[in-house]
């Protein structure tokens, strides 16, 4: 697929208020590099080791990479907290992009696998506000969303921001020092893009839900689609479940949409349990049960500061592993997240995501 390079900012969002934007902002950002350059090498580090426990683990699509581009990323305080990497082969083509955060010894929390990333043309400006998550500030008080190219007040936007330090020193781990690797993928569930849907806006929630049905749909539930379009499909759950352009879904009209959907197909059979205090554990259980399942985002502040916005993905996935040299524990899931700029398996640090809810899709 030819996709457009684009921030992963979720204006386009499964919504609990009617006006949203899809990131907090801060005062004006800057993506400059210093003429210190300790911190990079604290980065590369980082990210190196990262990405070789991956390849000692199989994945080998990612053999002989190099660091591209290294872009220091403001968080919403307005300091320099966050990093941005790209990871190329040796013809400088994209594998994957990475996302470390400076305020926990460089740890990697986001990752990108594949040929897209979200900053790849980015040089200024951008700061990163949490998962999926990149804005421009463009001066005059105003701040710019990367998908839509929207701009709003980012006076607004600032709820409460709590000052944090960047620490200094370097973070090191060999893959020698990892135990307890797990890692689990559902493999064949698609990966569909918002963009695709031109009759519509704020559609990651029946986005996300079509990557499920399609999914079954291939793998022994035939009749879960009529006409093996996955538009057709996102446009009926979009129907049933009272999506609106300038509210996206509530969260309310999700359960009753898929296990209407399922009926109306012939599979009554189908689960749908919505756990609105989910833990790393039963994630981890969803996906070794093979369930790719909905997972609900809540990192961005709306218009009006008394409402928040939601963003779903497709839990697809997780890898976790235990650091002796550091005695944590790392635990990422894996998510589709509709948005043409992030390849198709994104890992996220489970300890840094605002999860608000999964929804269980079992057969």
């Amino acid at each position: 697929m030819n996709k457009k390079i684009f921030s992963a900012i979720v204006l386009s969002t499964m919504l609990v208020s009617n006006a949203i934007v899809p990131f907090e902002t801060s005062a004006s950002t800057n993506l400059m590099e210093t003429t210190n350059e300790s911190w990079k090498k604290s980065v590369s580090n980082s990210l190196q080791n990262y990405l070789d426990t991956k390849i000692t683990n199989g994945f080998s699509e990612l053999q002989g990479y190099e660091i591209g581009k290294i872009l220091k990323l403001k968080d919403k305080t307005a300091k320099e907290t966050k990093y941005y990497v790209s990871v190329v082969d040796s013809n400088k083509e994209t594998l994957g992009y990475a996302v470390l955060d400076g305020n926990d010894n460089y740890e990697v929390i986001e990752f990108g696998l594949g040929k897209e990333e979200p900053l790849k043309d980015a040089n200024h400006n951008i700061s990163y506000y949490g998962p999926l998550s990149y804005a421009e500030n463009i001066g005059n008080g105003k701040v710019k969303d990367l998908l839509l190219n929207q701009e709003f007040d980012k006076a607004t936007l600032i709820n409460e921001i709590n000052e944090v330090e960047q620490p200094t020193g370097e973070y090191q781990v060999s893959p020698a020092t990892i135990i307890n690797y797990a890692y689990k993928y559902i493999s064949g569930v698609p990966d569909y893009q918002q963009s695709s849907i031109t009759t519509k806006i704020n559609t990651c929630v029946p986005v996300s839900a079509a990557n499920i049905i399609m999914y079954w749909d291939a793998n022994g539930y035939p009749n879960m689609v009529s006409t093996n379009n996955w538009i057709n499909v996102a446009d009926r759950i979009a129907q049933i479940m009272l999506h609106t352009n300038a509210n996206g879904v509530l969260p309310q009209y999700i359960t009753p949409g898929m296990r209407l959907y399922f009926d109306e197909h012939g599979y009554p059979g189908f689960g749908v349990t919505r756990d609105t205090t989910p833990t790393f554990s039963e994630a981890q259980t969803i996906v070794n049960a093979g369930h790719p399942s909905l997972l609900g985002l809540s990192n961005y502040t709306v218009i009006n500061p008394n409402a928040t916005g939601k963003h779903m993905v497709t839990l697809v996935g997780f890898e976790t592993y235990y650091d002796t040299s550091t005695q944590k524990w790392s635990q990422q899931v894996i998510v589709h997240d509709n948005w043409d700029s992030t390849g198709t398996q994104v890992w996220l640090k489970w300890a840094s995501l605002p999860v608000t809810d999964i929804w269980e899709i079992s057969n």
